[in-house]
């Protein structure tokens, strides 16, 4: 997954489809593994871009994943990109928590 897919799709310039076929076999992988106690879920992210993730990006995201137009092992895997990235900077600490509860815990 790029970065700037990430961004793409929460500012709308990339189909939803196109986003979730890029990313479906990270996601899938990634769910698989969600699911082991221990595993350690790997995050495939190219970062192309730099991103100021702010309260409307989240909102975004959430909106997204609300409305199901990311399932919950998308939204999680966006959420964990987005906080490992270090080309993200994420603009207050509120923004952080928010971000950090879209990521699924399920052991």
């Amino acid at each position: 997954m790029h970065l700037s897919s990430i961004q793409k799709l929460i500012h709308k310039e990339i189909a939803i489809a196109d986003f979730k076929k890029e990313i479906a076999d990270e996601v899938k992988s990634y769910e698989k593994l969600s699911k082991q106690k221990g595993a350690t879920n790997p995050i495939f992210l190219k970062e192309d871009v730099e991103y100021l993730f702010t309260e409307d990006d989240i909102a975004a995201l959430e909106t997204l994943i609300g409305t199901n137009k990311l399932n919950e092992y998308e939204g999680s895997y966006i959420a964990d990109a987005i906080l490992l990235s270090s080309q993200t900077d994420l603009t207050n600490e509120p923004l952080i928590d928010r971000i950090e509860k879209l990521v699924v815990e399920e052991w």
